[in-house]
Formats: structure tokens, sequence, C-alpha cells
């Protein structure tokens, strides 16, 4: 469209997708056969023009430039579907907001939605008969391990009105989350309070639930072969090795009070580590312990550094056989056979494969013990418990005697004074689960009633006494 001038009868197809006029100021007349298809709309100081019209029949309109416009309106609909449009500044450069100049009149028009349209056309005059005040109504999310509060919605709501549930709306609803913790999952399940008609600025914070987090507990033979896996393993469960292979979840609710067996887990066979690929030359292997306990601390590494599945590896003795003559990994130097009671699990392992394989005759069941591996007679000490350390739980040594400790409840050994510069002195001052250990043997002359280990307080009645009875 031409820019001034005295044309006065304007007659547009219905096929236009943008118009520009600027400055028409003789213009009486202007038809046009459709609006549906108008994307673009300029209209600059042309009073005859029905702005107003173009914008509200136009469903496709999506870029303004309108200068002096001079409306009345009922409420500020239109306005808020021209504060979504992008315009063009004076030399049809894209804007990101319509550009609007002129005055309007509102019949009604709310506080918020007035300060907005101020700040968007500061050329542009809004006048209204009614202001409907409106409040600030803000949903925080609960506070996170750094202590802070992030602001997930905000809503401007008219007085007396009510917000709107941003969890549940139609248009762009939420999901509150809040990140887990080494221990424990959220869930959302609300906010603090009913939502409640609008009287002045409003909070609401989210409410979650808890939950135990759960990981997975892998025993590895630690060459390839995963030998137990229990999934949904609550942190701090304990998860033993219950012994046979396959996927299995326990009863968690027993796991936790550190028995995860089932009656189906214990009528299973056991089955114990191996490793047998060296055998053919001789190099033997006997499963000793696992590396790490199983606790689910939630880590996954021993530097306890990396929150995961936890995986435990199986650990081997290693015995190596060698035989020259009269002299045989199982001799001394003189070739003068080990006791039966000098022997460790892994040579006694080693020693029954190889006779299993005919390398070895254990016993050639002659009168001559010399020649013998294991001589008939020889006896053999089993020292019952065993104390193995993990590489997951801190360990510690608090009194390390010469000799065995034979408690008969009368004769004291005070072990009470611990240097004050022991880096175990205070070791209850932090909240952690323990484990005390004392090895000791009972007296053949322990008297009933007697004391036999404490740390106990007479006058509180606190601490720990183990009595014989």
């Amino acid at each position: 469209m031409p820019t001034g001038g005295k044309l006065n009868t304007l007659t547009l197809p219905g096929t236009i997708t943008s118009i520009t006029a600027k400055s028409l100021n003789y213009l009486t007349s202007l038809s046009i056969d459709s609006y549906n298809n108008i994307m673009s709309l300029v209209i600059e100081n042309s009073p005859s023009i029905d702005s107003l019209t173009f914008v509200t029949q136009s469903p496709k309109l999506a870029t303004v430039r309108l200068l002096g416009v001079n409306w009345t309106l009922s409420d500020d609909s239109t306005l808020e579907r021209l504060y979504g449009m992008t315009g063009l500044d004076e030399k049809h450069n894209s804007t990101p907001r319509a550009v609007l100049t002129g005055n309007i009149h509102v019949t009604t028009i709310r506080e918020r939605n007035l300060a907005k349209y101020q700040e968007a056309w500061t050329n542009l005059t809004i006048t209204y008969d009614n202001l409907i005040r409106q409040f600030t109504v803000s949903f925080y999310n609960a506070e996170d391990s750094d202590g802070n509060n992030e602001l997930l919605d905000t809503q401007y709501v008219d007085v007396n009105g009510y917000p709107e549930d941003p969890t549940t709306r139609e248009t762009n609803p939420i999901t509150p989350t809040l990140d887990p913790t080494i221990s424990t999952i959220y869930t959302f399940t609300g906010w603090d309070r009913a939502l409640g008609a609008v009287t002045g600025n409003q909070a609401y914070t989210a409410v979650y639930s808890e939950s135990p987090r759960t990981y997975t507990v892998t025993y590895s033979d630690g060459h390839g072969t995963i030998l137990q896996r229990t999934t949904n393993c609550p942190y701090g469960s304990y998860v033993p090795y219950v012994g046979y292979s396959g996927e299995y979840t326990p009863n968690m609710n027993i796991a936790v009070t550190g028995d995860a067996y089932t009656a189906a887990a214990e009528a299973k066979q056991a089955i114990i580590p191996t490793y047998t690929s060296g055998e053919a030359a001789n190099t033997f292997y006997l499963f000793r312990e696992w590396d790490k306990s199983g606790y689910v601390s939630g880590y996954s590494d021993t530097a306890q550094t990396i929150i995961g599945d936890k995986v435990i590896t199986a650990l081997y003795d290693m015995f190596q056989y060698s035989s020259n003559g009269n002299i045989n990994s199982f001799t001394d130097g003189s070739g003068k056979y080990k006791s039966l009671n000098e022997l460790t699990p892994i040579e006694l392992y080693a020693m029954k494969r190889l006779e299993e394989s005919h390398a070895i005759v254990v016993n050639n069941g002659n009168d001559n013990d010399d020649d013998d591996f294991i001589a008939i007679g020889d006896t053999l000490s089993i020292a019952m418990g065993n104390d193995i350390d993990y590489e997951d739980v801190e360990s510690h040594t608090f009194v390390s005697l010469s000799s065995p400790l034979v408690l008969n409840g009368s004769t004291k050994v005070d072990y009470s004074t611990i240097p004050e510069h022991s880096a175990y002195a205070n070791f209850l001052s932090d909240d952690r689960d323990f484990v005390f250990a004392v090895e000791y043997t009972f007296s053949d002359q322990t008297g009933t009633g007697s004391a036999l280990v404490s740390c106990f307080d007479d006058f509180t009645k606190t601490g720990l006494q183990i009595s014989s009875s």
C-alpha cells in the first residue's frame, strides 16, 4: 500500500498476508475479503483504518506495528495477545515485542498486567475504570542439601481468588523433584498446606515423603563370574553372601536387621568361589575372603567417593607346587615334611588336588613316616573365629597383647588408659555403627557372676559389662 497520498477507497483480496499502511489520512473506505491469512500488520497514523478489527479478526497475526491507536476495550485480553507478538521498528527490523503507541481505555484490568503493559509500551497511555488488585503466590521446592529453596512457579492472583496448583494445571504443569541423598529417595506428595484464598502475597513449599535409597550388591568370583546379585538393597542394610547363583532379592525387612537369609536361600547349595585355571601348571588358588563387606554404604568404591552399586570380589590365597628330588613345596630345606599342624589351608587344598591328579601320594601306607606328606597320627589344631579386614570398613586395634587374654573373673587386667595422642581414644565421638571385639579364652576357675569385661560406671549404671553365669 502507498505511503500518504489521497487514496480514499481500498479493496484487499483474502489471500493477502502482510499489510502496511502509513499516513493514509484521506482513506474513507477499506474492505477485505478475509482476515484469515494476515500475519504481519503495520498501521501508522491512519485514523480511518480500524486497526482493532484487524487485530481481533486475524487469527494468524504474529507481527505488529501500530502507531497512534485509539481503542476502548472491555478487558485486557487483546493487550495480552499483543504482548506475546513480535514487532517491527521504523526500519522494519524485527523487535522481540509488538510495537504499540497511542491511547487505550480498558473497563477492567488487572494490576499486574497493567504494570507489565506499561513497561512494554512506554508510549502507550492506558486508562481504566476498574483495577483488580493482585498478589504474588510463589511455589518453592523443599530445602536441598545446600540449604537452598528453588523457586518453582510464580502466579499473580486476583484478590480473594485462588492460586492454581502448578502440578495439576493443564498448561505447563510442573513436577517438583528433590535430588536423592546417598541414603534417601524423596517423592513429592504435595504442598505444605492447602491452597487458600489470596488476601496478600503467599508462599507454598513442596513436601516429600522419604524412603531408603536402594542399591544392587553383586558378589563376583574375581574372574568374570557373578556368584550372587541382590537388588533393591536399602541403604544401611547388610547383604551377606548366601551362596548360590542367580538373581536374588531377599526380604529386605529382614536384611536391615542383618539376616538376609530366607528358607529358599538356605535350601540351596552353597557356591564357594573357586579358581582352577592354573592347576594344570601346579598353581593353586583357595578362596580366603571378600575384599569388601556386604554393608550397603551407598558407595561403589573403596575410597567412598563414588555413589553407586557395590561389587564385592573374592580374594584367594595362592600356592605354587614344585618338586626336586626329595625337596618339594611341602618340605623344609632338609627335605623333612611339615607336620599337619604347620600346613596352611591353601597347602592342604593343593595337597588334596595333587593327590587327586595322582601327582603325589600323601601317605604310602608303610611304617616309614618320613616319606609321607601326612603321617598317620598327625594332629591338626583348629582355632575358632576369624577376624577379617575389609577394604571398606575402618578397623583398629586398641590393645595388642603379647600373650592370650584369659578371663577368670578375679585377676584384673587394666587397659583403661589409652594414650591421649591415640587416634582412637575418642572413636565414639562420631555417630557411627561399630563392632567392638575382644579376643579371649575362659579360665576353668571362672566363678559364677564374675565380671569378665567391664567398661561400666556403677554410679550412673551406664556402659558395658560382661559377667559369667
